[in-house]
């Protein structure tokens, strides 16, 4: 983000950092007391993954002019985003988990709930279990559906278990017994006696993990947690550890899945909350650059270089879900409602064995990468298909750090694509533009259409390294208000990681016919989770009359299998049940299309967000430039854009000679060092107060942005 540059050797004054660890580079951004932003990139390092947070942070002391640890030591604020545990997953690398479950219940891990993700695929098998059945040892004891003890807990079906769990080496056992979240009595009785039995194990009781209805649900999500603790844990304690030797004198914040960020003690209790700890940040950052918009409803839309990340902000509150999965397992807490989709930069194309051009989900990585760079790469990329256009710059791609072969990226377009397919080079490089723009356009739809919201009335934030090079197609073709690419797009999230609160969420199952006194039931219920929440934050430094509360109650028709979490207004005002109903069978039309006011409601559980609030992030803002005659005139180069039937000369503006209040009319193309925004004919930007590129089709963009905000 551009401002005023501190010179070397000058005081660094209170700085907030944000890491980003993601799979080929991790992405540090510094923030200054006056809202200025400075990017830096590592290569990332897997096995060790504390080794690129500290090259980045080097590269960054070296920036300012400093010893790391002067850096770390004027850090106020640190907060990390990691792939631990989300690669923990994808690889299947976590602990060899043991567990405890009522006797007569060891496959509900199995069974699941008995449907597929694709209906139609009768033969492709689920992951394999977790939890081997071996492991899963059945110990006696019963809760009924109200909580009642029908049959005393054996605990010598516990030490049995637990001997044999020790036999076999597990790293961390799970205790999950039936009805729990009712009565939690039994599950407290074992895990007390594993944690003596086995005391070098993890051990994690589901009642704790998601007190809520459904058990297999409750023991997906448990499972996931101690699956994914040994590693994420170890490396979580052991990064806060060198930060602190290193000068960190505030502790370490981690992002996790819900786009809020939690301590280093939230995160051994529930490591599964950074499942998302990286994509997660979108959510935060889009609603930063809403900000700065002055815009409640923004999609964002994160594209890389393997994978485009989609959120959603309505209303300035980011979109979330209840029903996560992540490699295939099921984890039934809140967490930012992200699309992800295989379409970046490294993304392979391909024609198939019946003729037709593909996209993905395949991708070149970062190792060879895309053919242009040069590693040994031979399928063509995304990222081929844009240099073949004309749409970056060979000589000028990561401000320069590396250079691009366009003779290598042509001849495999021609070679693979665009010979087998009967198209010269730049048809069939246009082609694989649409077929990857057409999968975000579609990605995007799923999290707008699909979930009742109209994209028309929503503006698109590009962001990653590729966001600028299709961000004009996506929203040209869904009719958005405008596009807006922050010059820091490469590292987007990572900058909404600064803009995040502490968040802290607690849920209990509540299950009643919804009446008046069903909601002053759950009202008494929200007031204990209301005084747990104040006591946790406290702890965390923030005072009582600062702190946010935001409760929901999950409700249903009877006889529906899920619930549609309503947010409420505490403290509940008079007559508040009928504004309730009416909100349900509101948004239920809204994102099922129908709603039936003759059936009765139930309640099925209660929630509670607490907020800690931050320090939000606000952004430099840029002088204007006063000699319009003192910027340069653009280069030009030849650019293919869609729909055209043939390249056309292009303005080439490096960004650094872009100040706010500048126009720049199509076709042109603003190349940042991390990023490249591509104007089509027909499209104008203008550089806002922050230095930022609002992009708006047609005339209508000099009208409503002359004397641009």
């Amino acid at each position: 983000m551009p401002g005023t540059p501190r010179s070397a050797g000058a005081p660094l004054g209170a700085l907030r950092i944000a890491v980003d660890v993601g799979g080929t580079f991790t992405d540090l951004v510094v923030a200054d007391q006056d809202g200025h932003l400075r990017a830096f990139k590592a290569a990332s390092t897997p096995a060790d993954p504390s080794r690129g947070v500290f090259d980045a942070l080097d590269r960054a002391a070296a920036a300012f002019g400093v010893a790391r640890p002067a850096l770390v030591g004027a850090c106020a604020m640190f907060v990390h985003g990691t792939t631990v545990a989300t690669n923990t997953m994808v690889q299947r690398a976590g602990a060899r988990l043991g567990m405890l479950t009522t006797a007569g219940f060891r496959d509900i891990l199995a069974i699941r709930r008995g449907r597929r993700p694709n209906m139609w695929d009768y033969r492709s098998p689920h992951p394999v279990e977790l939890v081997p059945r071996h492991l899963r040892r059945p110990v006696r004891e019963r809760i009924d559906g109200r909580g009642g003890i029908v049959t005393p807990l054996v605990e010598d079906d516990v030490w049995a278990g637990c001997r044999m769990l020790r036999e076999h080496d597990v790293e961390a056992v799970i205790v999950c017994f039936l009805n729990s979240y009712l009565n939690d009595a039994h599950e407290r009785q074992a895990e007390a006696i594993t944690a003596a039995e086995l005391p070098d194990a993890y051990v994690f009781r589901s009642s704790d993990v998601l007190p809520l209805m459904g058990e297999y649900e409750r023991y997906s999500t448990t499972a996931v947690n101690a699956f994914v603790a040994p590693r994420t844990i170890h490396y979580l304690s052991r990064l806060q550890r060198d930060l602190v030797s290193a000068g960190l004198g505030s502790p370490m914040l981690v992002m996790e899945s819900t786009g809020g960020i939690i301590d280093l003690a939230a995160c051994e209790r529930k490591p599964v909350l950074t499942v998302l700890s990286g994509p997660a940040a979108a959510a935060p950052a889009a609603q930063l650059f809403g900000d700065c918009l002055e815009e409640r409803n923004v999609v964002l839309f994160d594209m890389g270089g393997t994978s485009c990340d989609v959120v959603l902000v309505k209303d300035g509150v980011p979109a979330h879900t209840e029903e996560l999965q992540v490699a295939g397992y099921d984890i039934a807490l809140p967490a930012v409602d992200v699309m992800t989709i295989g379409a970046g930069g490294g993304t392979i194309a391909w024609v198939d064995s019946g003729g037709l051009l593909r996209a993905g989900p395949h991708s070149a990585g970062a190792d060879p990468g895309p053919v242009c760079y040069g590693k040994g790469g031979v399928e063509p990329t995304v990222t081929d298909a844009n240099l073949v256009l004309g749409r970056l710059d060979p000589d000028n791609f990561l401000g320069g750090e590396i250079a691009l072969d366009a003779a290598l990226a042509r001849r495999a377009i021609e070679e693979r694509l665009a010979r087998p397919l009967g198209l010269s080079a730049e048809q069939a490089a246009l082609a694989v533009l649409r077929i990857v723009n057409q999968n975000m356009i579609e990605a995007i739809k799923m999290l707008s259409l699909e979930r009742g919201h109209d994209p028309r009335k929503f503006a698109l934030v590009a962001a990653g390294g590729a966001g600028g090079l299709h961000a004009g197609t996506l929203a040209r073709e869904l009719t958005m208000r405008e596009v807006y690419l922050p010059r820091e797009a490469a590292v987007c999230c990572t900058v909404g990681m600064l803009h995040s609160d502490i968040r802290h969420d607690y849920f209990q199952s509540h299950f009643a016919r919804l009446s008046p006194e069903a909601v002053d039931s759950a009202a008494r219920l929200l007031e204990q989770m209301r005084s747990t929440a104040r006591t946790k934050l406290v702890s965390e430094g923030f005072a009582a009359d600062v702190i946010e509360y935001r409760p929901a109650l999950g409700l249903r028709y009877a006889g529906q299998q899920w619930q549609i979490p309503i947010d409420i207004v505490w403290p509940l005002a008079p007559g508040f049940l009928p504004t309730l109903v009416e909100r349900f069978h509101a948004r239920h039309e809204e994102l099922y299309g129908s709603r039936d006011i003759a059936s009765a409601i139930d309640l099925v559980d209660v929630r509670l967000t607490a907020i800690g609030p931050t320090t939000r992030l606000k952004l430099a803002q840029q002088a204007a430039r006063t000699d319009e005659a003192a910027r340069a005139a653009p280069a030009t180069r030849t650019v293919w854009f869609e729909g055209a039937s043939g390249p056309v000369p292009a303005g080439i503006f490096p960004g650094s000679s872009l100040r706010s209040g500048d126009l720049v009319v199509g076709p042109a193309v603003i190349e940042e060092p991390a990023t490249t925004l591509v104007v089509a004919p027909g499209e104008e930007v203008r550089v806002d107060r922050y230095g930022n590129y609002r992009l708006i089709r047609g005339r209508r963009a000099q009208e409503d942005l002359h004397g641009a905000r």
